[in-house]
């Protein structure tokens, strides 16, 4: 935290964390990782405000709140898809979430 010009690897070992606790199945554990990442992430915008978006749609899905879920998911995909292509995996499962009623 105390060394100039270390976010980024900041953001990536949290966002990191955060994608260990989604596997794990513990959101809320994740979700602490996010808070402290996702302002990182949109600092750097692009790509980095998708991935924490998307992980953060994962953990609310996982919690239940579909709305909170639907909101960081319309944020991640445009990004996502302009970046990996639509036939990646991480798109197409997060598409598929979107469609979902």
């Amino acid at each position: 935290d105390k060394l100039p010009g270390y976010n980024f690897q900041k953001y990536r070992m949290l966002n990191n964390m955060s994608v260990m606790f989604l596997d794990w199945g513990k959101p809320e554990k994740a979700l602490a990782y996010l808070t402290e990442a996702y302002p990182l992430g949109k600092e750097f915008g692009g790509l980095s405000e998708a991935e924490s978006a998307n992980n953060f749609s994962k953990a609310w899905r996982m919690l239940g709140d579909r709305e909170k879920e639907l909101s960081y998911l319309r944020k991640a995909v445009p990004v996502l898809e302009l970046n990996y292509g639509s036939e990646h995996p991480k798109v197409v499962e997060a598409k598929q979430r979107l469609r979902e009623v």
